[in-house]
């Protein structure tokens, strides 16, 4: 039974962290989770009980926080994140009203309108960053620009998902790390992502080179 009278705001989200989130999305998304709560969450109005957690206390938190420098984009990632342990807590039966859907609550925690501009590199200057790298570092960047994989996708491709005949690379693993779980391999992040990448000749020469440096290298350990 959780008393909303009594258990606040820092003893509710520790549950919905532990009770709720905690296995039911990757590690690394549970642990961006609890980074917000404990430095955005917890700070401001941990000590406030559910059942006296008002909109304005939302409001004064996200002005807080946006004058401690936070972006809008993380502002609104603090809202969604209360609104998702309020609505369990709706849910549960321990609270009647989610403040988080009150309308000057989400105003003043709505997303950016439009998205940070990303940094594009030309044709010219993805090949000058390739040819000065070697190695292990140049075949990674390599395959990033000339297939889009994520970093977590090439850093879980093997071999085995090479197939130098039809020049193609099967994305079926994928590598993430978190601070609980250290490095872990799994399957990629949903049924989508699994694909098969084609690779034009010059990026399979190069990948065809790195394979045999490999078997070098094996060969002069005694592997």
């Amino acid at each position: 039974h959780v008393d909303p009278n009594k258990t606040t705001m820092s003893q509710w989200m520790e549950s919905w962290l532990n009770d709720v989130k905690k296995g039911t999305v990757r590690q690394n998304t549970w642990e961006f989770y609890r980074s917000l709560v404990n430095h955005c969450i917890k700070p401001y109005i941990g000590t406030i009980t559910m059942a006296k957690l008002q909109a304005s206390d939302l409001r004064k938190l996200y002005t807080t926080l946006q004058a401690k420098g936070l972006s809008s984009a993380r502002i609104h990632h603090v809202h969604v994140t209360l609104n998702n342990a309020l609505t369990v807590a709706i849910d549960d039966g321990v609270l009647q009203t989610n403040v988080c859907q009150k309308k000057t609550v989400r105003e003043k925690a709505r997303p950016p309108e439009t998205k940070s501009e990303k940094v594009v590199l030309s044709k010219a200057q993805a090949l000058a960053l390739i040819s000065s790298l070697d190695g292990w570092w140049k075949m990674l960047v390599l395959l990033a620009w000339s297939t889009g994989m994520r970093l977590g996708e090439l850093l879980g491709l093997r071999w085995a998902d090479v197939d130098e005949k039809k020049r193609t690379i099967s994305v079926v693993k994928t590598i993430t790390h978190s601070a609980e779980k250290g490095v872990e391999s799994g399957d990629p992040k949903n049924s989508s992502s699994f694909r098969t990448l084609t690779i034009d000749k010059s990026c399979m020469v190069e990948l065809q080179k790195w394979r045999n440096q490999q078997k070098d290298s094996r060969r002069v350990v005694g592997m």
